[in-house]
């Protein structure tokens, strides 16, 4: 998620993308990080190439890795997206990495301590690795990887590996999944390959001596030893760095401003860089010879004589190359004070010797130099000889290289246009490879190719089912595979058609009752070479099962027709609604049980005839839209335009029963193409009217109920309010006339003022009566928009309300996770929860009510419990009267428009629970 797209996006098309997996055993860790990287460019959609490096010192496990095939166990590990992307199913128990992966890997076969890195890598993935190394050498792999990783290139390490004392060399990224990155420049001086050497290799390996008491003792003898009188001494190789020191060396050298540097000459005292130079040039030239010259070196204001020896080491292979620098003072009586006067200074004063010292000394160095300078002349005079005669055999070799150049050219282009045709070769031959295992594998046709020895050669997966087969059986003989079926004569008859050439066929029957025709035929190549054979099995199974089912279709046929209509007269029989079947003239073809019980006809008294005698206007509207015109239309007239617009919708029309008596029924037609009849469906809809009318009746009466209250008693109220008001602005004008005819300020009298507060209360009483009672009578009629949201807080808002109005103890209750999916449900179930709570507290005075809502095994329960006087089961119908609320059926039509029931039960105590249950497939999301 973080680092592959940042290595991805930090890359050009041009530069590929660098990747080393050291220690990667059999290959997995590598052909991950190749899977993550592909899908990554992938969703980039970028094009990037990727070089991915995995090394190991086993060269077994690097075999396997190259192959890449592993057991079917991984399906655990690999999802079946990446599993169809990048392996190929090689058997049933193995899956092998397809060839874009394995192509995008180089295994290479490597020790990480001793063999050179890889250089110029962005990620290297190396996990659980270190833990088998010592902490020492954990340092030096680390920077070994900081010397191959690019700037701000990633490591990451195994869950219990640490970066440890290289901390300057790598930064976290994260913690918790051991990811680095690399900082600061390269550390050549931090690495050497190998990293370890042999003596210390086979130190390793050695068992630990068991005198470390002693070996302590003297180690620690000679430390004081080395502290207290050895000289200063420092190890120098030839380029005057600095590689271990011992004893006073302060005294002799001194770190200069700047950067920090190992170079012994940078670092000397003033006074002894020119005679540490000389010895050690002296040193270098001999090899083998110790050079001690002496000098004077500034310290602390002062000179000290001191000696300067020069050893070079040739002790042992290792230290060849190397020398030792060591410093000694001559006596501390011969130092000298730098701030002395002239007139102190003698002709044998210190000043002069050293003087003299350091003439003698420029004068010797000066004479090596000269020697050193003539030396070098004579070589050079004979090194231009021998360039020059090496010139002029360069110049000759040079012209024949030309001739060489120009041939070599020529050969090129003989190996290019050779290349190319090669090229086109194998493309061509890729191609007719795909299209022969897609061949073998589409036919699903059993085949198998044999050699002339009868080993196999090649063989399709479908061979799987009847020859235990694996990918790892190509070459083996086939008398050694277990075959799956009966056939003892396939060996012998694949020799014969060897000698003979001429195919043989035999019907061979598996376990299971599968039957095959086997076949072998001889393999001929392009040149009419004769290669081996080829092998086929052709599944005969269905076919003989096809005939053994033909032999008794015919018994069959009869009695299963005589099942199928026995099954559908079942069916139509149970069936609620009339199912009737017309003919293309309108006839009745078939009806079932329903038809019989709705219209009061036989099924003989209708079969055969028109469809008309069941449903009267289906002529006399023939040139209208309704359902009639359009069976008629449809069916007698043919017509198909009718036919599509009728076809499967469901109208309403007028049926007749057998006595004359009209009802309203829904009726629907649809075409039974390849029978050519019409199927109708037809459901008497007289209840549904009937509670449509009904609901008119409620409503119509429940209107004058409230314009009776409103004119009985709204009005004579607002009438009565009138007449207070009119008596207050009366007073009111009488007492302004009385007290202030000239229209100044005046004030009333005591008794005045009780009449006018007097009639205002009792007209802000009567404001308030009115206030409430045109509030009771709206209360049922306003239209209720409840969202599909707000169910639970629209129940909890009634219940409050109701507290508020009626002065009862009224609260709701929600439990469950459930939410209602449509408005309008929430809006029918509100309605029914009001309706149960007006009947609660007009008809049941009750004055405790509880309004529940909550989801019970997939459904929605909605209930309103009171505890009034309660419902006699005998008497629900009486709910359906004009009253208080808009009665029980009306509830019950609300239910059954939700797909639900309602039900109103007695208490075991007192009251009434009205509850109405929904199913959550109706209403919940």
């Amino acid at each position: 998620q973080e680092l592959i797209p940042a290595l991805i996006a930090r890359h050009t098309g041009e530069t590929p993308i660098r990747v080393w997996v050291p220690g990667c055993a059999t290959g997995e860790e590598a052909y991950s990080i190749a899977m993550l990287l592909l899908e990554g460019i992938k969703a980039a959609r970028l094009t990037r190439n990727i070089q991915i490096f995995a090394s190991d010192i086993d060269q077994d496990a690097i075999d396997v890795a190259r192959v890449g095939t592993y057991p079917a166990s991984i399906i655990s590990d690999v999802s079946p997206e990446r599993r169809k992307r990048f392996f190929l199913a090689v058997d049933d128990s193995h899956y092998q990495i397809n060839k874009q992966v394995r192509e995008s890997i180089v295994f290479s076969h490597q020790n990480l301590i001793s063999d050179a890195p890889f250089s110029r890598i962005d990620f290297i993935s190396c996990r659980n690795l270190l833990i088998y190394l010592e902490p020492q050498m954990q340092q030096k792999v680390i920077a070994l990887f900081h010397f191959a990783l690019v700037p701000d290139g990633n490591l990451l390490l195994g869950p219990s590996e640490t970066m440890g004392n290289s901390t300057d060399l790598f930064e976290t990224v994260s913690k918790k999944w051991r990811v680095y990155r690399r900082t600061g420049p390269s550390r050549r001086d931090l690495i050497g390959i190998p990293l370890i050497k042999t003596d210390e290799h086979s130190s390793v390996t050695k068992q630990p001596t068991p005198v470390l008491h002693r070996k302590g003792i003297k180690e620690l003898a000679e430390k004081l030893v080395l502290n207290e009188f050895a000289p200063a001494a420092a190890l120098i190789n030839r380029k005057y760095e600095v590689l271990y020191v011992t004893g006073p060396l302060v005294n002799y050298l001194e770190f200069p401003l700047g950067e920090l540097t190992k170079d012994l000459l940078a670092m000397a005292r003033s006074g002894l860089r020119t005679r540490l130079r000389f010895a050690c040039n002296n040193a270098i030239r001999d090899g083998k010879t110790t050079v001690e010259t002496e000098a004077c070196v500034k310290r602390n204001g002062h000179y000290v004589h001191c000696s300067v020896t020069v050893r070079p080491l040739s002790d042992a292979k290792e230290s060849e190359g190397l020398m030792l620098v060591v410093f000694q003072d001559r006596s501390q009586l011969q130092s000298l004070d730098e701030h002395k006067t002239e007139a102190h200074q003698g002709e044998d004063s210190p000043v002069v010797q050293q003087l003299e010292l350091e003439l003698k000394s420029m004068s010797e160095e000066l004479h090596s130099t000269i020697e050193e300078m003539e030396s070098s002349t004579e070589e050079l005079k004979t090194s231009n000889e021998e360039i020059m005669s090496v010139n002029e055999e360069l110049q000759s070799a040079n012209e024949e290289l030309e001739t060489s150049k120009e041939e070599l050219q020529s050969l090129n282009e003989e190996l290019s246009t050779v290349n190319s045709q090669l090229q086109e070769k194998v493309a061509e031959l890729d191609k007719a490879t795909d299209d022969l295992m897609n061949l073998m594998s589409s036919t699903e046709i059993a085949t198998i190719f044999l050699d002339e020895q009868l080993n196999i050669k090649r063989f399709t997966p479908p061979t799987k089912s009847l020859l235990s087969l694996r990918f790892t059986d190509v070459g083996r003989p086939l008398r050694e595979i277990a075959s799956k079926f009966h056939d003892d004569e396939m060996l012998i008859e694949c020799q014969q058609v060897l000698d003979n050439l001429v195919p043989m066929e035999r019907e061979v029957q598996a376990d299971e009752s599968r039957y095959y025709l086997r076949r072998i035929l001889p393999y001929r190549s392009t040149d009419n070479h004769i290669g081996g054979v080829v092998i086929t099995f052709v599944d005969l199974t269905q076919r003989k099962q096809a005939e053994a089912v033909q032999r008794d279709a015919d018994a069959r046929s009869v009695a299963a027709l005589h099942e199928s209509n026995e099954r559908m007269g079942a069916i139509l029989s149970t069936a609620a609604d009339s199912i009737i079947t017309i003919d293309r003239q309108g006839q009745i073809d078939s009806v079932n049980r329903a038809t019989e019980s709705l219209f009061g006809y036989a099924r003989d008294e209708l079969i055969g005839q028109n469809v008309s005698l069941l449903i009267p206007s289906i002529y006399n509207d023939h040139h209208g839209d309704g359902v009639s015109g359009a069976v008629n239309g449809a069916i007698v007239g043919n017509r198909p335009n009718r036919q599509a617009q009728f076809m499967g919708r469901t109208q309403e029309s007028v049926a007749q029963r057998k006595n004359g008596a009209p009802f309203p029924v829904d009726f629907a037609f649809s075409k039974v193409d390849h029978l050519g009849l019409y199927t109708g469906i037809l459901r008497d809809i007289s209840e549904r009217k009937e509670l449509q009318s009904h609901i008119l009746e409620i409503a119509s009466e429940e209107q004058r109920r409230i314009g009776q209250e409103l004119h009985d008693g709204t009005q004579q109220e607002l009438t009565g309010l009138t007449l207070f008001a009119g008596a207050l602005c009366e007073l009111l004008d009488t007492s302004a006339r009385q007290e202030a005819p000239n229209g100044e300020n005046w004030m009333l009298r005591k008794s005045d003022l009780g009449k006018l507060k007097q009639t205002a209360d009792r007209l802000l009483q009567g404001l308030k009566e009115a206030n409430q009672h045109v509030r009771t009578l709206s209360h049922g009629i306003m239209p209720v928009q409840v969202d599909a949201e707000g169910l639970r807080s629209a129940l909890a808002e009634l219940a409050a309300l109701t507290n508020e109005q009626q002065q009862i103890y009224c609260h709701f209750e929600f439990s469950g996770s459930s939410s209602v999916s449509d408005n309008s449900i929430a809006t029918q179930l509100y309605r029914i929860a009001q309706e149960s709570l007006n009947n609660a507290l007009q008809h049941g005075l009750a004055d405790n009510i509880l309004i529940s809502l909550s989801q019970q095994d997939g459904q929605i329960v909605l209930e309103v419990c009171d505890n009034g006087v309660g419902i006699d089961p005998h008497l629900k119908q009486e709910l359906g009267k004009v009253g208080g609320g808009m009665g029980l059926r009306i509830m019950e039509y609300r239910a059954s428009m939700l797909g639900g029931v309602l039900q109103v039960d007695r208490n075991s105590g007192p009251g009434t629970t009205v509850r109405c249950i929904v199913p959550t497939t109706e209403v919940l999301t």
